[in-house]
């Protein structure tokens, strides 16, 4: 009996040594270089023939490699990269895509003849020849992390800056999608919310006098079922041209766009964009106003409601419609402004439409944004080359345009344009235009305007 208590025994007292050593083997003493005292427990335990020479042996060579392991320190791990490149705009992005900066810029320059008739020249004037910087802009746009975006972006084209784009938002927010805050378009319209790089024309058709354009305020934007639906909606501030306004009055606006793709090719030649726009515009007894030029920036504007007085809100609608199929394209939007005045003032309503088609001749597709619902940018297939002897890509396109400013007591005047285009694109940021506008001012008589620019954005 005391034999097996004395084997039991020293089986313990052996197995927690070989615990003991195997503690004292992996523990950090070895990490500051005094290996010693693991070594001389191996030494006692296997001179008490507590462990073997085999088992010694495996434990020392063990307990030296996980010293070696630890010495050795861990590889630091390498600051991220700045990614520096072009496309379409330069960028400045950092590898593990927590800092984004893309800078671009914009230059139109235009030129136009304008021949009128006699009575058009005497009450509405403006016969001759002119040229101008249209717009002459830069911008900056990028994002910060996950969800931060930011872009800014000004004119120079007169000389004194002004706002375009400045603001500020979130992405892939749940729920919401995104939102931005600061001086932006408000989402009204195909035509407005596609940018003045890629319209085909060289000027938005006549009836863009009801689009809010740009103002200040909050914009939550969210696309559904893969891209191909998109809702933004927003309050905005009416607002001048950097973002200021101050009144005793309530001049703001609720705007909402809803826009849907029933077809939508992955290759992007075939699609079907259908929209609606509605925007109140609350105004607190404050004169409205509703003008257009003919569809040519440096002719005069041709129908003015000027200032109408009393205006306590108006109710903006709109519809869109779009196609493509292959070179070719469609595009048509109808919208309508019903005022509310007053007791005792009429309240007039205004409409106009357009439809207008382009077909690219060297079989280019006009892309499409399912993101934004607009159209964007057009890339030649083969770029100008001398050398290769390519030229780019050449568009013709053909565009009617209706506006009706007589309301009521309102007699803003009715203008019908027709304008034709020959746009040719050397490269996907390089365009040259050439337009020719006839516009007919109801009760007035015609005008006859060629107009060409030349742009280059990037």
């Amino acid at each position: 009996m005391d034999d097996l208590a004395t084997k039991l025994g020293i089986r313990i007292l052996r197995g927690a040594s070989l615990a003991l050593a195997l503690l004292l083997a992996t523990a950090p003493a070895f990490a500051d270089e005094r290996p010693t005292v693991a070594e001389r427990l191996l030494d006692i335990l296997r001179e008490k023939e507590l462990i073997d020479d085999a088992q010694y042996d495996e434990l020392l060579a063990q307990a030296k490699a996980e010293r070696d392991e630890r010495a050795t320190p861990a590889p630091a791990k390498p600051d991220p990269e700045w990614k520096v490149g072009w496309s379409n705009g330069f960028y400045f992005n950092r590898s593990d895509d927590s800092m984004r900066l893309k800078i671009g810029g914009l230059v139109q320059n235009d030129g136009a003849v304008i021949n009128e008739s006699r009575r058009f020249d005497e009450e509405i004037g403006g016969v001759g020849t002119g040229t101008e910087f249209r717009r002459a802009r830069i911008w900056f746009e990028g994002g910060l992390y996950e969800h931060l975006i930011f872009r800014t972006e000004y004119d120079f084209a007169e000389g004194d800056p002004s706002f375009k784009d400045v603001w500020v938002g979130f992405q892939a927010l749940p729920v919401i999608g995104r939102v931005r805050v600061g001086h932006m378009k408000e989402p009204f319209s195909l035509e407005q919310v596609t940018s003045d790089r890629f319209t085909t024309f060289m000027e938005r058709a006549l009836p863009d006098a009801f689009a809010p354009g740009r103002n200040t305020g909050i914009l939550a934007e969210r696309n559904f079922f893969g891209e191909r639906m998109y809702v933004g909606a927003g309050g905005f501030a009416n607002t001048d041209d950097k973002g200021f306004e101050f009144s005793n009055g309530a001049n703001y606006n609720a705007t909402v766009r809803v826009a849907g793709l029933p077809i939508f090719s992955e290759d992007g030649d075939r699609v079907l964009h259908l929209g609606l726009n509605y925007s109140h515009q609350f105004r607190d007894a404050a004169s409205l106003r509703y003008r257009q030029r003919p569809e040519a920036h440096l002719a005069p504007y041709v129908v003015d409601t000027g200032a109408i007085p009393g205006v306590s809100g108006a109710d903006l609608v709109g519809g869109e419609i779009a196609a493509v199929f292959g070179p070719m394209s469609l595009q048509s939007e109808v919208m309508a402004s019903f005022l509310d005045r007053q007791p005792g003032l009429e309240n007039p309503s205004f409409w106009g439409t357009y439809v207008q088609g382009s077909y690219f001749l060297t079989g280019e597709t006009r892309d499409y944004n399912a993101e934004s619902a607009a159209f964007s940018r057009t890339a030649p297939k083969h770029p100008f080359s001398i050398s290769k002897g390519t030229w780019g890509a050449f568009e013709v396109a053909l565009r009617y345009s209706h506006l009706d400013l007589d309301g009521e007591d309102v007699r803003g005047g009715i203008a019908n344009d027709v304008t034709g285009a020959l746009n040719w694109y050397p490269y996907a940021n390089m365009r040259v235009v050439l337009n020719y506008v006839y516009s007919h001012l109801d009760g007035v008589g015609d005008a006859n305007i060629v107009q060409s620019r030349v742009q280059v954005d990037f």
